[in-house]
């Protein structure tokens, strides 16, 4: 036998072996990609998601103690940026939402404490409150309105539940 028969028999081992490898990649590549479609995702965890709009701009935003400890947030963004929905559960208890206008500025607030009262804000667009309701601990009611000039102009407060007896 010649060197060139040699050389020759020698590269069709090689390209059958190159075929038979390719092959094998291509069947594994395939086994995988088929199982993983059987495996559902049943939970994702993160600390802040952005979800954005059609430009990449953020319109969602969804934190979970990445600026504070213990604060976990949900912020709808509009076109501007400007956060018009804001609710978050704070540290002791405390869980608020914010309404804002188109200029950012809160307009109504509503809370719960751990104490067992809520409560409701209505403010002006320079954010002077103009109406505070709630409800207290002890099941008592209040309703506070308030003028322009910022001082209370009417209020009433309903008697709380009464003591139960011994």
């Amino acid at each position: 036998m010649n060197h060139e028969h040699r050389l020759n028999r020698l590269e069709r081992t090689l390209r059958r072996q190159r075929l038979a490898i390719m092959a094998l990649a291509a069947g594994l590549a395939t086994t995988l990609l088929m199982g993983m479609q059987d495996i559902p995702v049943t939970e994702l965890s993160l600390r802040k998601l952005t979800i954005v709009d059609e430009v990449g701009r953020p319109r969602l935003v969804a934190e979970g103690g990445t600026k504070e400890p213990g604060v976990a947030t949900l912020a709808h963004l509009d076109e501007q940026g400007i956060p018009r929905i804001f609710a978050g559960t704070f540290p002791g208890g405390v869980a608020s939402v914010t309404v804002a206008d188109r200029l950012g500025q809160g307009r109504l607030v509503a809370g719960t404490y751990p104490g067992g009262s809520a409560s409701l804000v209505c403010a002006s667009s320079d954010e002077s409150i103009r109406l505070a309701a709630g409800t207290r601990a002890d099941g008592s009611a209040q309703l506070t309105l308030y003028n322009a000039e910022r001082k209370v102009s009417w209020e009433r407060t309903s008697p709380g539940a009464p003591a139960e007896a011994p």
